[in-house]
């Protein structure tokens, strides 16, 4: 008889410790009931992940990972796979779309209400960052990663990509820079430009991971880091991934070759360096906090 009290009572601190080490950000936090979600994981310590969240910031490379993402869903996938809508025509182009893949709207974290009641295993593109409202909507514990690189370099990077019609030191000195989405995008739309925005550095916090691309072909140097994650979610597909990425190895160069970074360096003066570097200072400030991170991995 007393062993059966005993045994009641440490079942119910149990329960009770369970409830304490809720996964946070959780909707309904106190019951955490539902099929998806795990309560009682101490995801700190355990470090373990059921889900994947790509936020693709402009011009990291994150067209490449995603085309990565896609080949882990598959063609006929058994994964629920989302993905931000792509801009314009390329939206209604089927060779830009893949069949069991949803499309959700571009800088917006997907709602469960939109995704028809299923929690979403895999999710990429250009989503914001907001972990109450991803945990709120991927199955179990998400794994959230982004890849950084230096704000003079995307936007050198983006130069090239809009084929500007203007002298590079002209580009820079008129103050046209696309930091705005991804400030935007970082603070899930409570900043728009980075001069001043106190959230970015808390945001590089909420990261599982954050890779840096420093050059062209630094791509396939996070292949291993996030094919053994993969992996670890779902065995056997982190091979997908890799042999997706790493056989774009030739046309990621040829891209690297087109572009003369050097000649755009060249024609660009210290003065208009160091007021690009002004105007993006909390972008800058995010950027190196980041590096310091131990969820900061050089590929």
């Amino acid at each position: 008889k007393y062993w059966v009290l005993t045994l009641f009572a440490i079942m119910a601190v149990w329960g009770r410790t369970s409830a304490s080490l809720s996964v946070p950000g959780r909707q309904g936090e106190e019951g955490c009931t539902g099929g998806a979600l795990r309560c009682g994981v101490n995801r700190t310590s355990l470090r373990r992940h059921d889900s994947v969240y790509f936020v693709h910031l402009p011009h990291t490379g994150g067209t490449t990972l995603r085309q990565g993402l896609l080949a882990v869903c598959g063609d006929h996938p058994t994964l629920n796979c989302y993905q931000s809508k792509l801009a314009g025509f390329l939206q209604q182009s089927t060779r830009h779309t893949r069949p069991g893949i949803t499309y959700v709207e571009k800088d917006r974290v997907p709602r469960l209400s939109s995704l028809q009641g299923r929690f979403a295993d895999l999710a990429f593109g250009h989503l914001p960052l907001n972990k109450e409202k991803i945990y709120a909507c991927m199955t179990g514990i998400p794994f959230i990663f982004t890849v950084i690189r230096d704000p003079y370099e995307v936007a050198r990077s983006d130069y090239f990509h809009n084929k500007i019609d203007m002298s590079p030191n002209k580009w820079l000195k008129s103050g046209y820079f696309n930091s705005q989405t991804t400030v935007s995008r970082l603070t899930d739309g409570r900043c728009s430009q980075s001069a001043d925005c106190e959230h970015l550095k808390g945001a590089m916090l909420q990261f599982d991971t954050i890779l840096e691309r420093t050059a062209s072909d630094s791509i396939q140097g996070m292949v291993p880091i996030l094919r053994d994650t993969i992996d670890n979610i779902w065995p056997g597909r982190g091979a997908h991934f890799s042999n997706e990425i790493l056989g774009k190895s030739e046309s990621l160069n040829v891209i690297g070759a087109k572009h003369n970074y050097t000649l755009f360096d060249s024609q660009v003066s210290p003065a208009v360096r160091a007021i690009f570097h002004e105007k993006n200072a909390a972008l800058y400030d995010a950027y190196a906090f980041a590096r310091t991170l131990s969820t900061f991995r050089t590929s």
